[in-house]
């Protein structure tokens, strides 16, 4: 690799290098005083605020001016309620709710006495009115009827299971597989030596080595 060859710096306009454009020129020019200059309405270093509040001076009074509807000094509520007793007289029935308790507390049970029962119909006392009358009739024996497809008397399950063996005879040849021995004796590489064949040279690619050693030198 060749070794970098170390120049004075080219110095090209506009931007010279190892020059600082940045600008630092900010000058700061000493303030004038002068008079204040008195332009109304606002006057510079004079408090616009108004402060006059007297509190010794006495409230002149005068006569009322008397006029309405609201004529001042008169209070326009009143209090006027009086409350008359009630005067208890005769009350006065007429219906269909009389000033009377309207429920009624009579709750009498009169107390039970034991005596004769009344055998009343159709229900009587201490008569179970409840049927217990389910006689069970014999079954009478008679000749079986003999009518298909299932005959009484007759079971109608098997135990038929024996398997025929598979009869012996000539393979049927039916492609794509026959019934012949699948198997094949390829031992692999070592069998046969290996022929190498020259690749072709094809373009536009061909199977050459692609390396360059350009090295750039500035």
């Amino acid at each position: 690799m060749t070794e970098r060859v170390k120049t004075d710096l080219m110095t090209s306009n506009p931007v010279n290098p190892n020059v600082d454009s940045s600008n630092k020129y900010c000058p700061v020019e000493p303030r004038v005083h002068h008079d204040l200059d008195m332009a109304g309405p606002i006057y510079h270093g004079v408090d616009s605020h108004n402060q006059y509040s007297p509190m010794d001076q006495e409230r002149i009074s005068g006569p009322v001016e008397m006029s309405g509807p609201k004529y001042p000094g008169i209070v326009e509520h009143h209090k006027y309620g009086p409350v008359t007793e009630r005067v208890h007289g005769e009350m006065y029935m007429s219906g269909p709710v009389y000033p009377v308790d309207p429920h009624n507390n009579y709750s009498y049970v009169p107390e039970r006495k034991s005596g004769q029962m009344v055998m009343a119909g159709p229900a009587y006392p201490g008569v179970s009115f409840s049927n217990h009358y389910n006689p069970v009739d014999k079954r009478v024996p008679g000749p079986h009827v003999m009518s298909g497809p299932v005959y009484e008397g007759v079971e109608s399950s098997h135990r038929c299971n024996i398997v025929p063996p598979k009869p012996d005879g000539t393979h049927q040849m039916s492609g794509p597989i026959y019934p012949v021995n699948t198997t094949h004796k390829y031992a692999g590489e070592g069998s046969d030596p290996k022929t190498e064949v020259p690749n072709p040279m094809a373009g536009p690619v061909f199977n050459i080595l692609h390396e360059h050693h350009y090295r750039e030198v500035t």
